[in-house]
């Protein structure tokens, strides 16, 4: 080769480097402005879409803790209807791309066995090509950015396509990591603040606790027509130091349960009971019960009752003190269902997606932000799990649902 040529070869290697680095320089200081998730993975996607030329992206990233695939993001093509689908390992592209960490270039997805047509099926939508691109810090892949159908009749993703997609993957990767971080530094924060508010609360509550149950004792004592006023006094106050030391422990990181072969239909029969002191300034608040179980249950009484006025108390705040509730329980094959069901505003899918997230609230005016987290945390320490579904400006139907046997 003449060596001019050679010199024009190592000229046009050090342009295309140094185009790398500057569009990399470029993506760090975009990526570095999010602050939130959503919006950063939104601007990767929004930028995947135009710079790759493809008519749809997604982006799918495994939850710390659990390793689980959602798509987080979808931009085009079947939209909202994959948003949060959960993936198993290995499922389909993304899971064959997460779970070896490599790229995937499918030019006709019809002859790819890694490519799952369910969401086509169910969307209508057509899959021609795909680019999946995992999405690494080191060795641990965290998710995979996955473009579809480049645009432009028989177009593919070609080498060009892919080197740009991971140029774009290695600081996305970092930056959604980064922000991550600083949501798990504050949530920390927030949780160790009202963990030590909780604590101070407590403290202070219980000289004035323990003065309000002795008299409350007197006065049963001095006249047995007060014995019932006293229980609910005494009821009351230990549920408000119950529920103040859940935020206690849910800020610590744990949950100490007295789990017992429990009467369902007792306990349920007490939860009404205060329901209706609860509602007696509700008049336009119907409540319907449907107690078909009343037989034993493993349960911490006490915390299953907390947890079905959280729910409650999420609906009435949903139906605005109006409409129809229904509460109930019944015995499903192994499983006893605890059910509470509003005609309220319902949810979209961004807020049923994080409706178990500390501190996240929507449409409440007042709160921190922890009542289903610790929900599903009391619900997950009995072994059972919690369903949920919603449909906007119709209703909310949540359903607890907890092993017969441990």
């Amino acid at each position: 080769m003449p060596p001019h040529d050679t010199t024009r070869l190592k000229r046009l290697a050090a342009d295309q480097r140094a185009d790398e680095l500057n569009a990399l320089f470029e993506l760090s200081n975009r990526f570095r402005s999010h602050f939130e998730l959503d919006g950063l993975l939104s601007e990767i996607i929004a930028l995947s879409c135009e710079l790759l030329d493809a008519e749809a992206a997604s982006i799918a990233l495994a939850e710390p803790k659990t390793g689980r695939l959602y798509f987080h993001v979808v931009h085009g093509g079947s939209g909202e209807a994959i948003k949060r689908i959960p993936l198993e390992s290995g499922q389909g592209v993304v899971g064959w791309v997460v779970a070896r960490g490599q790229l995937a270039n499918i030019p006709d997805t019809s002859r790819d066995g890694r490519f799952s047509d369910r969401v086509d099926r169910e969307t209508g939508y057509r899959t021609r090509s795909i680019l999946g691109i995992p999405m690494s810090i080191g060795e641990r892949t965290i998710g995979c950015l996955e473009v579809i159908n480049k645009k432009g009749e028989g177009a593919v993703f070609d080498p060009d396509d892919e080197t740009l997609g991971q140029i774009l993957t290695s600081q996305a990767a970092l930056a959604v990591e980064h922000v991550r971080m600083q949501q798990e530094l504050v949530r920390e924060q927030r949780l160790s603040t009202i963990g030590a508010m909780a604590s101070t609360i407590i403290h202070d509550l219980r000289n004035p606790m323990t003065a309000i149950k002795g008299y409350a004792y007197l006065l049963g004592e001095q006249d047995p027509r007060n014995k019932e006023f006293v229980q609910v006094i005494e009821a009351e106050s230990e549920r408000i130091t119950g529920m103040l030391r859940e935020i206690l422990e849910f800020s610590r990181g744990s949950t100490s349960l007295q789990v017992v072969d429990a009467d369902v239909g007792a306990m349920m029969d007490e939860f009404f009971r205060t329901l209706e002191r609860d509602l007696a300034e509700s008049p336009e608040l119907v409540v319907e019960r449907r107690v078909d179980y009343r037989g034993a249950l493993p349960m911490d009484t006490e915390r299953m009752r907390r947890v079905l006025f959280n729910l409650v108390n999420n609906a009435r705040d949903a139906m605005e003190n109006r409409g129809r509730l229904l509460v109930g329980v019944a015995r499903d094959g192994n499983d006893v269902v605890f059910r509470v069901e509003d005609t309220g505003k319902g949810m979209d899918e961004d807020t049923l997606g994080r409706l178990f997230e500390p501190f996240f609230t929507r449409g409440k005016k007042g709160g921190f932000g922890l009542g289903m987290a610790i929900v599903k945390n009391i619900v997950q320490g009995h072994g059972g799990r919690v369903e949920v579904e919603s449909t906007p400006g119709v209703g909310t139907t949540i359903r607890v649902r907890l092993p017969v046997g441990r």
